[in-house]
């Protein structure tokens, strides 16, 4: 649910090369049928692979039910194609 939500934002969309992987995900609450969910995205650092042709960011999803409670949450890593110079 999360990563759809995040998708829709169209911000990894068109960069986006490989999921790194996803960790620490926690269920915190139910997700109730008739609940309205939102997801957040944080960007917790970034850093250029070792060949310097493109970028890991690290990010922190967490799915907010319509009470701003926290249902699910974790970190997913994603690498990302740079901006071309200039």
């Amino acid at each position: 649910m999360a990563l759809g939500l995040a998708s829709r934002l169209g911000v990894f969309e068109s960069c986006s090369i490989a999921l790194l992987g996803i960790e620490d995900w926690q269920f915190r609450r139910p997700l109730l049928i008739g609940d309205t969910v939102r997801c957040r995205v944080e960007i917790l650092d970034t850093r250029l692979t070792s060949k310097g042709d493109a970028g890991i960011l690290r990010r922190r999803l967490t799915l907010l039910n319509q009470r701003e409670e926290d249902i699910q949450a974790g970190e997913i890593g994603l690498m990302v194609g740079l901006r071309p110079s200039g």
